[in-house]
């Protein structure tokens, strides 16, 4: 298949932080459906231990911030090396500004941002008006 490209980036490590909408706890971990408000998406959670006890709080309708990557088989899923309730209403928020700052520096070329830095650096001084 293909690779999966943001805004022509290969993602390494992402973080993703959405809404339980179902959980499937197994020995091995757990498989959730989750939504971030812009689409579902299923997500495997694999231990070789016993799931940590506090996994157990992993509810519909409460919100997790996970880490780990996307895979494309045997269909797309998010992969979690990590997981965690959301403790405040303010990841939420948080984890939004941070989405849109990344797809910001991912649209902006380098050398632009190159560019952008110099002009910035070497831009004169404001100058203060007589009096």
């Amino acid at each position: 298949g293909e690779d999966l490209r943001l805004f022509g980036a290969e993602p390494g490590v992402l973080v993703l932080v959405a809404m339980v909408e179902s959980v499937v706890r197994q020995s091995t971990g757990m498989e959730m459906t989750l939504n971030d408000s812009t689409g579902r998406i299923k997500a495997r959670y694999f231990v070789t231990d016993p799931l940590p006890g506090e996994l157990d709080a992993i509810q519909p309708g409460r919100y997790v911030s996970l880490f780990g990557s996307m895979r494309s088989a045997p269909t797309p899923h998010f992969s979690a090396n990590g997981v965690r309730l959301v403790e405040s209403a303010d990841e939420v928020s948080y984890h939004m500004i941070e989405v849109a700052h990344a797809m910001l520096r991912l649209q902006q070329p380098a050398a632009q941002a190159g560019a952008t830095f110099v002009k910035a650096v070497n831009a004169e001084p404001p100058q203060t008006p007589q009096k």
